[in-house]
């Protein structure tokens, strides 16, 4: 390759935010149909933790965004079955004291629907899904099996990898593949967009022999508080400074999702402007959400009142996200280039 000639590697990364990937299906939904045509065509790895990594894999397999965004209005109300005031309640007692909040029985049971038996070696993108392996206690990557590493992940079934990422502590119960047991991304990596730049560096991007020379990042935010939470005194505790773990409740994991996420991306800008080689980093960032509306958004309301609200406000940053000229030229004016079937 001429060293004067720009060769782009194109990643696209999705956070994760439990029934709240609707609102990052509707964005993509909205940047497909300025396109016309799958975003997968476009990237040469996607990257995706917990409900991002759901997304990933499924627009991996030629999944199209409007299809996921189908797939949380029909099924999140029946993975998230708590609309009723009364069963939140007994469902945060199941979860405080018990056992995990939900089964994952109808997760698993949607993902069958739209995964089927597929496994990694049928998707069509390179992949960076994180989990984190208990057994072990280490961080793990699931990846399509290149021909730089040498791996077994492809012959996983995407049914496995979706549950593994997406098994939020407490939330959900822990998945076992292989005699392993793992948990949800996000506890380490919810903005997988260093995860997914670290696998360009180590195998497709630097100097020749490396084919390509430049890297360019688009990083979808899930919709979270950027207002920042509240913090409420309660009558049996008016120093709400000290917060007991119902107090927390959601607001607990949800601060370390958002935390991790806002740390990569600042991390990212950082390292943007003061790289060695030509990396761009563009991040399509939470919608600001009205102060009404915050009761009704959360990791699990997935009740008709939240879903409308989820895909308003995806629809409204996909509109504008889809006329964002940097956007558009920079990662939809050409397609992937790397080939590896």
């Amino acid at each position: 390759m001429d060293s004067s000639e720009k060769k782009v590697f194109k990643i696209l990364s999705i956070d994760g935010g439990g029934i709240k990937g609707l609102y990052s299906a509707k964005i993509i939904d909205h940047l497909e149909k300025q396109v016309k045509g799958s975003i997968g065509d476009y990237f040469d790895l996607i990257a995706g933790t917990s409900t991002g990594g759901l997304i990933a894999l499924g627009l991996s397999i030629g999944k199209s965004a409007e299809e996921l965004v189908d797939f949380y209005k029909e099924h999140g109300p029946n993975i998230f079955a708590n609309s009723v005031p009364l069963s939140r309640n007994i469902r945060f007692l199941q979860q405080l004291l018990f056992r995990s909040k939900y089964s994952s029985k109808n997760l698993r049971n949607a993902l069958i629907e739209i995964f089927e038996d597929k496994t990694i070696s049928d998707a069509r993108n390179l992949l960076c899904i994180p989990s984190f392996n208990l057994t072990l206690g280490k961080n793990r990557v699931f990846k399509y099996d290149h021909s730089g590493i040498v791996g077994t992940d492809n012959s996983l079934k995407l049914v496995d990898v979706a549950l593994a990422t997406s098994a939020a502590p407490t939330y959900f119960p822990v998945h076992k593949i292989e005699n392993q047991y793992f948990a949800d991304g996000g506890v380490w990596a919810n903005n997988p967009s260093l995860c997914a730049l670290l696998e360009a560096l180590k195998f497709f991007v630097g100097e020749p022999p490396k084919p390509y020379n430049a890297v360019s990042i688009l990083s979808i935010s899930s919709l979270n508080h950027g207002g920042g939470f509240h913090l409420q005194r309660k009558w049996y505790n008016l120093n709400y400074k000290r917060r007991s773990f119902k107090d927390w409740n959601s607001d607990l994991f949800q601060t370390t999702l958002d935390g991790q996420s806002e740390f990569a991306d600042f991390f990212l800008r950082s390292l943007s402007s003061n790289f060695t080689f030509d990396l761009k980093y563009s991040r399509i960032p939470s919608y600001t959400i009205d102060a009404k509306n915050i009761p009704c958004i959360d990791l699990d309301k997935s009740n008709k009142r939240s879903i409308e609200i989820l895909e308003s406000y995806g629809h409204r940053q996909g509109l504008f996200c889809r006329t964002d000229k940097d956007i558009i030229d920079t990662f939809f004016s050409t397609l992937k280039t790397l080939q590896f079937n």
